[in-house]
Parts: C-alpha cells; sequence; structure tokens
C-alpha cells in the first residue's frame, strides 16, 4: 500500500487521501452488509438479532452465538466457504474483500487532475495510448497492475 499510495499526485481531490477515503467508506459499506447479513441470518436463532446494541442481547453476551469471521478483515463477518458458488452464509468472499480493497486503493492512481474530455481534446499522450476510451479508468488499472508485475512481492 505504500506503493500505491507513493503513486499518487498531489492533486486537490485524486490524491492519496482520496484513495484511503474510498477505501475506508469500501470497508464501511462491507463491515454494514456484514452486519445486515449477520442480523437477518440471527433472527431465527432465539429471536435474537444480532445486533450487538445492548449488554443485554445475546449476541453481546454470547460470542458464539455470532456467525464466525471469514478472515477478511471485519470481525463477525459471514463465513463462506473457498468456492463461491457455495457459501455456509451469505457474505463475501476473502477474495472478493481484497478485490474490492484493492480495486478501492488504486481506482484513481497517478489522476492527472483532469477529466477524460480534456485528455481526449487536448491530444494527451495518455489519451492516444487508450485509443481516447475511458482514458483515466484505464490508466489507474494498468499502473495498478504494472506495478505488481515490477515487484515480485507485489505481484497479485
Amino acid at each position: 500500500m505504500t506503493h500505491v499510495e507513493n503513486m499518487y499526485k498531489p492533486n486537490p481531490y485524486h490524491n492519496n487521501t482520496h484513495a484511503a477515503d474510498v477505501t475506508q467508506t469500501a470497508g464501511v459499506i462491507m463491515r454494514a452488509l456484514d452486519m445486515h447479513l449477520r442480523s437477518n441470518s440471527s433472527i431465527s436463532n432465539n429471536g435474537c438479532s444480532g445486533c450487538n446494541c445492548c449488554p443485554s442481547c445475546c449476541c453481546a453476551n454470547n460470542k458464539a452465538a455470532l456467525p464466525a469471521s471469514n478472515g477478511g478483515g471485519v470481525p463477525g463477518a459471514a463465513t463462506q466457504s473457498s468456492s463461491n458458488s457455495s457459501s455456509a452464509e451469505p457474505g463475501l468472499s476473502k477474495l472478493e474483500r481484497f478485490a474490492i480493497i484493492f480495486a478501492s486503493a488504486v481506482h484513481d492512481l497517478r489522476h492527472p487532475g483532469v477529466n477524460n474530455i480534456f485528455l481526449v481534446q487536448t491530444r494527451d499522450n495518455q489519451a492516444m495510448t487508450y485509443n481516447e476510451r475511458s482514458v483515466n479508468e484505464n490508466m489507474h488499472a494498468s499502473l495498478a497492475f504494472g506495478l505488481a508485475l515490477d515487484h515480485e512481492d507485489l505481484n497479485l
């Protein structure tokens, strides 16, 4: 992530702080999804909603009432088998969680601070490289995977 952070330009908006914000927001959304799924799957379990909202809630007093973490970095997240086609409980797999976090972190990598239309109309080299189609988006993805290829320890 340090390599990714260092690849961001110091633009007023599309910078490393924006990438961190988007990545954190993705984590919050995944956590909310986990809580929603956990709550819905726990309703049939002795009437407990799985909300963990008060000391008398059975899930606050009995951690065994909660589904185990899937190891994806979100405590209490719904578990899923290694195969995405069938799961023990609904939820995101470790690979899906990783993909969301990774995509969030690199989604504006080395953003030039201007939009695609500007790059095309000024005949920027990036516009030519990506055939004037989704110029910034293609550049972000290319740089992210290029970083992974350039550093053996980062190869996805």
